[in-house]
């Protein structure tokens, strides 16, 4: 039970955290040593020597259900990626939940949903999944719903666990199509059966878990809604939880669906949901809501790296990411919080931001792809693993063009130093950054630019090839980020800085083209519109034959009592009876 050790701290933390209550002081910095401790442990378990753990939970009749846990490299990485993190979203919570009202609830959900993807991370089978990827799912809702007396809160976290329900039906009949055909839940076993049409069909199932969870086309919609959350969840999710445990399972599974020939699905939604993710970032104005179209692109490199076989590739940019986008998360709560705004054109130059801004262009060129950064080797990695395919490298290109348009913009517009007309109001709203908050965006700043070793380590480590990065790739890159960095720069910061009110009414009908989500969430209201109308039609036909049903059933009814009548113990009445029908039965036949 090594592998389940490394939740216990977490999970204990949370329930003391609840316990406690709100008013004690404490509470943060149990939930930080519990995390802190979690790490250590995982960190402990990186060199075990078992591959794999199997716990007997339950037995059915003649069926065992085992909880299979896995400690191979690869699971391994994503336990390490969740516990690094972990420490740094609660140091940054500290700074940032200052209400004490909030924080028994708060630290008690976010613990277990870090301990719910711990638990994801090492599962060795679907049942041990399927409990971890539940977890995930409620304690999100918790979290996107925390502040359920702001409007759009409630709303938001109802639609992220409807559309994830969607995908957790799909899971769970999977799971049932897996287990009658082969009597297991391991994926051990699972990866060595032959090819069926069950299993064709539950891995077809288990990709509709995954696009839910990843917030794929068409269920990527819930992801950019859940930004109502606190600013910490929406670092937490983005950069190394729930978003990525879809991607994860179908790393996992890559082989069968590359022996099945079911990768060119994975590569098309891949490639939609890229396009999709970067043209909203493109026009969104709310400061987290362009990182959470950023995710959704990255999301897609990931599935569009998986689609092309290219293991090695997807799992650079898994990693790679949640060191950037974790940080950018960070800097837009910074930026949030000294500006009292969630809006990017109202945002403007703070005092208490500046030391913050040299993170925020780290994180800002990573995700561009600069070189040397880590962002660089993530998405080199992909577009190296697409070069054999030159239409889907050509997208990744200008995928790359808006990245770098998108970024910057989100990066320079609150550089800027605030009108005349406006500065003393603006500059007497500004707040302080708390160094709470501040101390994990330096860290991560650092981990950006060292992590680009782990492009030499992590392929060796998880035995998987990586394409090699070429120098006029990498030149190509660098000259393509720099190009736009600099015409984002003229058109925000230069002497004919372009102003919000201009951008909306100048290019208003480009935006309403690349805000597309307009459009996928018409297409859900159709959707739900065609479900209740079946449903209407449904209840029509059922209240049309239960009145039916009814009137039979009063016909026979009626007949019953008029026969009851006749049943008068009377002994002539019943052989007068006899002989007519006899009679009747006589004439009957005669007439045949």
């Amino acid at each position: 039970m090594l592998a389940a050790l490394v939740i216990l701290p977490m999970v204990v933390g949370a329930f003391v955290a609840l316990i406690l209550g709100s008013r004690n002081r404490y509470t943060p910095y149990i939930a930080l040593a519990s995390s802190i401790i979690s790490l250590i442990i995982a960190a402990l378990m990186l060199n075990s020597p078992q591959q794999s753990q199997n716990v007997a939970w339950f037995t059915l009749g003649t069926s065992s259900f085992v909880l299979n846990f896995a400690l191979t490299p690869i699971h391994m990485l994503l336990l390490m990626i969740v516990a690094v993190i972990t420490p740094l979203i609660l140091t940054y919570s500290i700074g940032f939940m200052r209400l004490p009202s909030e924080r028994s609830r708060y630290y008690f959900e976010i613990l277990l949903f870090a301990s719910s993807m711990m638990l994801f991370s090492i599962s060795g089978g679907f049942l041990t999944l399927f409990i971890g990827w539940e977890l995930l799912g409620v304690t999100s809702y918790l979290l996107i719903g925390f502040w359920y007396a702001k409007e759009l809160a409630p709303t938001a976290a109802r639609k992220a666990i409807t559309t994830i329900l969607i995908g957790d039906l799909a899971m769970f009949g999977a799971m049932l199509m897996l287990w009658n055909s082969y009597d297991s839940f391991s994926f051990a076993v699972i990866q060595n059966v032959q090819h069926s049409t069950a299993s064709t069909v539950a891995l077809s199932l288990i990709l509709v878990a995954a696009f839910t969870k990843s917030a794929q086309f068409p269920f990527n919609e819930w992801l950019p809604d859940a930004m109502e959350g606190p600013t910490p969840v929406s670092a937490f999710l983005h950069s190394s939880t729930m978003v990525k445990a879809g991607v994860f399972m179908v790393a996992i599974l890559l082989p069968i669906y590359a022996g099945y020939g079911m990768l060119m699905p994975i590569l098309a939604i891949g490639i939609i949901s890229t396009v999709i993710g970067a043209t909203n970032a493109l026009a969104s104005t709310h400061i987290k809501r362009i990182l959470a179209y950023s995710t959704i692109e990255d999301l897609g490199l990931m599935f569009i790296a998986l689609g092309l076989n290219a293991f090695g590739a997807a799992i650079i940019l898994f990693v790679m990411q949640t060191f950037y986008k974790a940080l950018l998360f960070m800097n837009a709560g910074a930026i949030m919080k000294s500006n009292s705004t969630e809006e990017v054109w109202k945002s403007y130059e703070s005092r208490s931001y500046r030391p913050l801004f040299i993170c925020a262009v780290i994180g800002a060129l990573s995700l561009a792809g600069l070189f040397p950064l880590s962002g660089f080797f993530g998405k080199q990695s992909v577009e190296g693993a697409s070069m054999s395919n030159i239409p889907v490298y050509a997208i990744l290109v200008v995928v790359q063009l808006i990245t770098g348009l998108y970024i910057f913009r989100w990066l320079l517009i609150p550089a800027r130093k605030a009108p005349d007309s406006l500065a003393p109001k603006v500059r007497g709203g500004f707040k302080a950054v708390p160094m709470a908050m501040k101390l994990p965006i330096y860290i991560l700043a650092a981990f950006v630019v060292v992590a680009s070793a782990l492009y030499l380590f992590v392929p060796s480590y998880i035995d998987a090839v990586v394409p090699p990065i070429s120098l006029p790739g990498a030149a190509a890159a660098t000259i393509l980020v720099i190009a736009t960095l600099l015409v984002s720069y003229y058109v925000y910061l230069g002497k004919s800085a372009i102003k919000a009110e201009q951008y909306l009414s100048r290019y208003r009908r480009l935006a309403i083209l690349l805000y597309n989500n307009v459009f996928i969430n018409l297409g859900y209201i159709w959707v739900a519109k065609l479900f209740n109308g079946i449903a209407y039609a449904v209840d029509r036909f059922d209240y049309w034959a239960y009145g039916k049903v009814k009137l039979i059933a009063g016909s026979l009814n009626g007949i019953g009592r008029m026969l009851s009548r006749m049943e008068s113990g009377n002994v002539t009445t019943y052989a007068v009876a006899f002989v007519a029908g006899l009679t009747v039965l006589i004439i009957i036949f005669g007439l045949l």
